[in-house]
């Protein structure tokens, strides 16, 4: 009689030992899962469900990316929603991008929706931002050049690392409605010790129209209260900063952004 194909004596040599590596494999990714799922019922218990800790969100992210890799984002998104899943997928959703960015962001646009699409994409432009600014400026302008929130993100991620360079970016590549927004997210996210080149780039910037500009007179003020003398020094030699200065000194308040 002709032996069959699933004849263990004519199978083909180590078949049998590759199938049980298949269920081998399969069944440790289950337990896999099944443990990452108790660690993350843990995680409930442990955090304030209102106003969860981020550094502990952070750490359990970072270390269910280094354990699944970006299989933890479709883990998470699986989930019911809620406050302690969205911030998890938010943080895994910035591993992934401080990896491999594109594939992150393109993978967040196909398989999330809402507040938390918008959430997990900004966290992802952010990290890239401050890793690589110029290729994420590259492809933000290639695909989403409309999306303000990205921009926005971008923007913010580039102003830790390189407040100038940001803020020639912004007077380039955006329109003038969103510009002023923009170069306050600039002052905001610039290290303090930038300080006095951003105000001297932004003056520059903004010429005769620094009073309608909310991010000079944050900016200053901001100064004015962390170095009270460098600051003085500084706006004393500029025109538009001595007259800041001035109304400040002679307890005025400083001109505030005039109309349009």
């Amino acid at each position: 009689m002709e032996a069959s194909a699933e004849d263990p004596r004519t199978a083909p040599a180590g078949r049998g030992c590759v199938d049980s590596e298949l269920g081998l494999s399969d069944r440790r990714r289950k337990r896999e899962e099944k443990n990452h799922l108790h660690d993350f019922q843990n995680l409930s218990t442990q955090v304030d469900i209102e106003s969860p800790d981020e550094a502990a969100l952070r750490d359990f992210s970072a270390n269910l990316f280094a354990e699944m890799g970006p299989a933890c984002l479709d883990f998470l998104v699986a989930k019911p929603s809620g406050l302690l899943r969205d911030e998890c997928l938010r943080l895994a959703a910035g591993e992934w991008a401080s990896a491999d960015p594109v594939l992150a962001l393109e993978w967040i646009s196909k398989k999330t929706q809402g507040p938390i699409q918008t959430a997990a994409a900004e966290e992802a432009m952010y990290v890239w931002a401050n890793a690589d600014p110029t290729a994420a400026a590259r492809w933000l302008v290639a695909v989403l050049p409309a999306d303000n929130k990205l921009v926005a993100a971008l923007v913010k991620g580039w102003s830790e690392i390189d407040p100038i360079a940001a803020l020639d970016w912004v007077q380039m590549k955006t329109s003038s409605v969103n510009r002023n927004e923009l170069q306050m997210q600039v002052v905001i996210s610039s290290p303090p010790e930038s300080h006095q080149e951003v105000a001297t780039a932004l003056l520059l910037k903004a010429g005769d129209r620094w009073r309608n500009n909310p991010a000079v007179h944050y900016l200053l003020r901001s100064w004015i209260a962390r170095s009270p003398a460098k600051a003085d020094e500084w706006m004393r030699s500029n025109q538009a900063g001595a007259e800041f200065s001035e109304q400040v000194n002679f307890g005025l308040d400083a001109p505030e952004p005039m109309g349009e």
